[in-house]
């Protein structure tokens, strides 16, 4: 039954070509009749679209089995469809690459595509396929593919209406089959075939450049860290810090902290806020070739250098501060980044945590990467102490990962 409609494109028109099974004797007699025959429940033609071919050679098919109809021109690269033949309202149009054939019109028992479309979307062009128009009404031809997909099948009806028809029926009589659990696993298949697997190929190309541009811009700093001052050094560091975390949408600069103690106002280099709007505080430090911890043990210790225990004491002051200012606290917050902040979204002091980006851990041995791990997990208001070796680790996984995804 497929076989009986095909498309060809005639200089500026799409034809579509009919073989009825039975010969074309009784659609010229509901043409005269009544105007109209619809064929296969999608198209309605009429007299005035019917091919004469008796006076042309530029046909497919002389045969006396087959009728052609025009039912798209072509305009300035797509084909424009004769809405009554549809019977739509959307203005339909299918760019001239596109390999129109009977599925772009019919899905699974003769469910007309564009019939159903047109049921659920506002009149107005429905343009399919050719470069990307910026336009409500424009699909491309891969969207359109997957939306041919979403159509049920003649199986999924079946055992959806068997799922329908045991939700009603298993309270009061026995059941030959779990049809509903049948019908959702059959659904969870359907959809992780179609749409589970392609995103991160999608965008493995993108990520691989992103992540190998820091990386070799870090490496670019670390090398050359004495050409930065400490400010312009941070300022580098907290764009790095928003890639490579991002639930974190703002970095803000000299964020009030009411000190309650001193009854003063304490500024705050830089303050995260995540999705969410909670706050975080992270602390950015130049980096020094002499690591974190001691070189040398006390007890076979190696203790954090006055510099990182500065900075963990500094952090711990800062989050005990904000979490005594409550509303206060998170008003002056508020008041001062409105204006940076997207309308609707605020700050909060909900448990905030710290976050330092301090020296190498590159020249460590063993026993002090053991004992700095263990400083790391210490302290309960700080949620990571990370080196700038740390940061291309990340980085140098994350550009792995995504090579390997190529």
């Amino acid at each position: 039954m497929s076989k009986a409609i095909k498309f060809y494109k005639r200089k500026d028109d799409l034809i579509l070509q009919y073989s009825p099974r039975f010969g074309t004797e009784n659609v010229r007699q509901e043409l005269d009749k009544s105007g109209q025959y619809t064929i296969q429940n999608t198209f309605t033609v009429k007299p005035n679209i019917l091919v004469d071919r008796s006076d042309r050679d530029d046909y497919v098919d002389r045969s006396e089995f087959t009728l052609e109809f025009v039912i798209a021109t072509l305009a300035n690269d797509y084909y424009i469809f004769d809405k009554d033949v549809l019977d739509v309202e959307i203005n339909l149009k299918i760019h001239s690459s596109f390999g129109i054939d009977r599925s772009t019109f019919l899905a699974n028992d003769y469910i007309s595509i564009f019939s159903k479309v047109d049921e659920i979307v506002l009149e107005g062009d429905f343009i399919v396929g050719g470069e990307s128009i910026d336009s409500i009404g424009y699909i491309s031809e891969d969207e359109f593919q997957h939306l041919i997909k979403q159509f049920p099948n003649t199986y999924e009806k079946k055992i959806y209406a068997q799922a329908r028809v045991s939700s009603l029926l298993k309270d009061r009589f026995g059941i030959r089959k779990d049809y509903e659990s049948r019908f959702k696993e059959y659904l969870n298949k359907r959809l992780t075939s179609q749409r589970g697997t392609k995103l991160l190929p999608a965008i493995s190309d993108y990520e691989l450049q992103k992540y190998s541009v820091l990386h070799e811009h870090l490496t670019d700093m670390l090398n050359d860290e004495t050409g930065y001052s400490e400010l312009q050094w941070q300022n580098v560091i907290i764009e790095f810090i928003l890639i490579l975390f991002p639930k974190y949408l703002y970095a803000f600069t000299e964020a009030p902290v009411l000190d309650f103690y001193y009854k003063n106002v304490r500024s705050v280099d830089f303050i995260l806020i995540d999705f969410d709007g909670n706050a975080d505080i992270i602390e950015i430090k130049k980096p020094f070739n002499n690591g974190l911890v001691t070189k040398y043990g006390y007890r076979d210790n190696h203790i954090p250098l006055r510099e990182l225990s500065g900075t963990i004491m500094q952090i711990e002051k800062y989050v005990f501060n904000l979490m005594k200012s409550g509303a206060r606290g998170e008003k002056k917050l508020n008041d001062k980044y409105k204006d940076q902040m997207h309308n609707g979204f605020s700050i909060r002091l909900m448990n905030p945590k710290g976050i330092i980006i301090s020296g190498r851990t590159h020249n460590l041995n063993t026993a002090q990467k053991i004992d700095l791990e263990v400083v790391k997990r210490k302290y309960n208001n700080i949620v990571d102490i990370l080196s700038y070796d740390d940061l291309l680790n990340r980085l140098r996984n994350l550009i792995e990962r995504f090579e390997k995804q190529n």
